[in-house]
């Protein structure tokens, strides 16, 4: 059967079932050679003019529903999303390049290219670097580091600075407890700190047509062992600086939904009612608890809902309506309790794990699209590992070898790469989340559970997003492992010199391999499809793989990263 089904099936977004049940008949019938193709290959390989051609073809097809054009629609739009990536030419790098190595050579920039160093793309026939390529170069390749030091000098003032200076107390106060508790989980969380955050989304005056709804999703802590004590301060709405504050809830949570498991379909949604200029939601579209499913404990209050903290991903949702001229804005202020968190004793307390267990079963499994088993990571996984039998030996053998491997440089959008553990392997880096799932997938393959975890990091003079992961241990827990963070005490990519270092020096090497410190704000315990965002949405995230920032849409479709932006800041209260 030649539809277009074949090569639709690559994609982890279009349901080929779909396509194959309702286009049989009636897409237009393909060459052998182009059934050998699939949709993934030619988008990666750069062959965007015969992918889009294919795409077209499939929107051709007469029973396509809304949703499934939308999602093939998806696909063109990832191209696009390439194409703004990879938007710098030759002469554009070239000039930046030269600031630091005034005489570079073609040799140069080709070994560069190879290795991936310098990330470029050949698109229908015309070489095009990544945006963030020419920076990445400097932060990736020694020679390029060292030119760049050498004019600029070297960076201070990092959060790498501050931790070095912070995280001896830490390990000191923890190591104390945990030689005076029998409990180490219970005594691994110590030196709390208080802070309060201020998060807001502005959705832009023409991102969205006069009159219609627009749908915004901002992150929200969650409720854990290590970020207690949340306080909700101040929830608000407005046009331009024209602010109105929304109720808080007395208690919570307010309301407690219990609706029937149902779920609004996509002809259904785009038909209710726009919400109020005053925030009130839109009542049609939660009637009889739509979309409440797995999320009873979410609350309401007038003009926002808050999730469940038991969800995966957890959020607070609103709804305004556009006038076309002003700036959408929403937000609110809480504090919050943080605490670092460090396993002094780690070795001694783990148990053999129970290989039969739920946890086990579902964070040593593969899963679709990047923890995946390909025979590079196994090849890489077991050579590291080697013949250590203990977990914690298999998660620092992994965890060293990335720090020590694999540097940090500015991503790529998530939702432009297939596997993005193959991906940091071949061009030799990665960001945050990048070697956060690198790791993960690794350590599942070896047989330690791992799971994702993300947010923001909040240290002072230091607020990004921020991804990292954690590891199960029988008998303990979940532990945090923050990859990126990599070594403390000292250069983050020396390589292991555990012999000549004092005891002190070791736990401070290797504390973020078995702690976390106090300055997050924790969103996510899952990423990508298995956290879904509460109310749900209309459309596919934008952000496929994480939500730090925010997600917001229309009855049209997303809302582009150009059309909003989220920012948070913080107050340090003790």
């Amino acid at each position: 059967m030649k539809t277009y089904s074949k090569l639709l099936s690559a994609t982890a977004i279009i349901a080929a079932a779909i396509i194959a049940s309702f286009c049989t008949s009636k897409a237009p019938q393909m060459s052998p050679k182009l059934d050998e193709e699939t949709l993934d290959n030619l988008i990666e390989d750069g062959n965007f003019k015969r992918a889009n051609q294919i795409l077209s073809e499939a929107l051709k097809c007469d029973f396509l529903s809304e949703s499934d054009k939308y999602l093939i629609n998806f696909e063109k739009d990832k191209m696009n999303r390439i194409l703004s990536e990879f938007n710098k030419n030759e002469a554009e790098v070239m000039e930046y390049i030269q600031k630091y190595i005034p005489n570079v050579t073609e040799a140069q920039m080709e070994l560069w290219r190879q290795t991936g160093a310098l990330e470029c793309k050949t698109i229908d026939g015309v070489r095009r670097y990544f945006r963030k390529g020419p920076g990445n170069l400097f932060l990736v390749d020694p020679v390029c580091v060292a030119a760049r030091e050498a004019i600029d000098g070297p960076e201070t003032g990092t959060t790498g600075d501050f931790l070095k200076d912070y995280l001896p107390k830490v390990i000191s106060d923890a190591c104390f407890q945990q030689v005076w508790s029998k409990d180490i989980r219970v005594s691994s969380f110590v030196d709390p700190v208080k802070m309060t955050v201020h998060v807001l989304m502005r959705v832009m005056p023409d991102a969205v047509p006069a009159g219609e709804v627009v749908r915004m999703w901002l992150p929200y802590p969650k409720e854990k062992e290590r970020q207690k004590d949340i306080e909700l301060k101040r929830v608000f709405i407005g046009y331009n600086s024209d602010y109105r504050d929304l109720e808080l809830p007395e208690v919570r949570p307010v309301f407690k939904f219990r609706g029937l498991n149902t779920k609004v379909t996509r002809k259904e949604s785009l038909g209710y009612p726009s919400a109020a200029t005053d925030g009130t939601l839109a009542t049609r579209f939660f009637e009889d608890g739509r979309h409440i499913k797995g999320n009873e404990g979410a609350y309401m209050a007038d003009g926002y809902i808050i999730s469940s903290p038991d969800a995966a991903r957890r959020s607070i949702y609103f709804e305004m309506v556009s006038n076309g001229k002003d700036t959408l804005k929403a937000g609110y202020d809480l504090s919050y309790t943080s605490y670092n968190q460090y396993f002094a004793n780690l070795e001694e307390q783990i148990k053999p794990y129970d290989t039969t267990s739920l946890i086990y079963k579902t964070y040593t499994a593969e899963r679709e699209r990047h923890i995946v088993f390909t025979d590079k990571i196994k090849t890489l996984a077991d050579s590291l590992v080697g013949g250590a039998t203990e977990p914690y030996e298999k998660v620092k053998r992994i965890w060293s070898w990335i720090t020590e491997n694999i540097p940090w440089a500015g991503a790529r959008d998530y939702s432009t790469i297939p596997n993005i553990p193959m991906y940091v392997l071949k061009n030799g880096h990665g960001d945050c989340g990048q070697v956060s799932l690198l790791f993960m997938t690794m350590a599942r393959y070896e047989g330690v559970p791992a799971r994702w975890q993300s947010g923001w990091m909040v240290h002072p003079g230091h607020v990004n997003l921020h991804d990292w992961a954690e590891v199960y241990y029988e008998g303990v827990g979940w532990v945090p492992v923050d990859q990126s963070f990599g070594y403390s005490g000292g250069d983050r990519d020396k390589a292991d010199t555990t012999s000549a270092l004092t005891n002190d020096q070791q736990m401070l090497k290797y504390f973020f391999s078995r702690g976390l410190d106090a300055y997050r704000f924790i969103v996510n315990d899952e990423y990508g499809l298995w956290a879904p965002l509460y109310p749900a949405k209309i459309y596919p995230h934008y952000d496929e793989v994480d939500f730090q920032m925010g997600e917001a849409e229309w009855r049209g479709g997303n809302i582009l990263n150009g059309g909003w932006k989220c920012w948070m800041d913080v107050d340090y209260n003790q």
